[in-house]
């Protein structure tokens, strides 16, 4: 049990450090979908869109090699479903557009 407990610990503090870097760097290099969508449309600046497409390859580079190693099972997975939750899906929107007027963007934005 002491085990489990200094397990979660860690991943817990671990969790939080990456989150704190990642924000740090997320602030730092203005990485927004919104505006690498709009630099491309706008400006024809693809910079953050580069970005993006760079962290779409690793994730998915990450999960297929996680998979392959057989360290997690993509069966098991909450996205490898049919089924569709429409009203967590209508709900989970609405409150994230709210809560993006209501800060008047991200946090990101230069």
């Amino acid at each position: 049990m002491d085990d489990i407990a200094n397990q979660i610990q860690w991943v817990l503090w671990a969790s939080f450090a990456f989150s704190g870097i990642f924000g740090a760097i997320a602030q730092r290099t203005h990485f927004c979908t919104m505006g690498a969508l709009s630099d491309v449309i706008n400006m024809g600046d693809w910079s953050r869109m580069r970005q993006w497409a760079l962290v779409m390859a690793t994730a998915m580079a990450g999960f297929a090699l996680l998979s392959w190693s057989g360290q997690i099972d993509p069966q098991q997975s909450l996205y490898h479903t049919t089924k569709w939750l429409w009203l967590s899906t209508l709900l989970g929107g609405a409150l994230f557009g709210i809560g993006m007027v209501l800060a008047s963007d991200v946090a990101t934005k230069p």
